[in-house]
């Protein structure tokens, strides 16, 4: 799919792998800037790359920092899910 400069809620969710609540909680919660156009909320592109890359950074950094001892690193879980390591999920 081809997504313009600007986004829906919905069109972030998908491009995010996230659903349309999470969205809404991050544009809420002061993350994700966004606008609120009539009833509904617009994102712009760069806004909700910029927003993926800072993420991706930080969670690369605490993940190399961890290397150095065993402490898991503090990725940010949402309300309802279980912190999971990847050893679990493949049942290693």
């Amino acid at each position: 799919m081809t997504y313009g400069p600007t986004l829906t809620v919905d069109e972030t969710a998908e491009i995010m792998h996230i659903g349309y609540n999470s969205v809404i909680e991050l544009i809420n919660e002061g993350h994700l800037p966004a606008a609120r156009l009539g009833k509904s909320h617009t994102l712009l592109m760069e806004d909700v790359l910029d927003y993926i890359r800072k993420t991706a950074a930080e969670q690369t950094r605490k993940r190399r920092e961890s290397k150095n001892g065993d402490t898991i690193p503090d990725i940010p879980v949402r309300k309802g899910q279980r912190r999971r390591r990847l050893s679990d999920s493949l049942g290693i």
